[in-house]
């Protein structure tokens, strides 16, 4: 995580580890958006979150919980075509 996403972590057990993975999750599936070029050069502590949930980039960030389960979508538009989630049977 950047510094600033540390500072924001919560104090409370369950809500920092929800935190704690809403924002794994959120920068892996960026991570795996990127070309490969563009991997070699990333970190995880570089990749933004806030940026993603603010649309300051040409990613689109799609998020949901399943049961105890947090679900991260990268989409290079905001209504990609191929993008279906009907139902995820855990």
């Amino acid at each position: 995580m950047s510094p600033d996403e540390i500072s924001a972590m919560p104090k409370a057990t369950l809500a920092r580890k929800n935190y704690f993975y809403q924002l794994w999750c959120a920068k892996e599936a960026l991570y795996k958006a990127l070309p490969a070029a563009q991997q070699s050069q990333a970190t995880l502590a570089s990749l933004c979150y806030q940026d993603l949930k603010m649309e300051n980039t040409p990613w689109y960030l799609y998020e949901a919980t399943i049961d105890q389960y947090q679900l991260a979508i990268i989409a290079n538009s905001i209504y990609p075509e191929s993008l279906h989630i009907s139902e995820l049977k855990l």
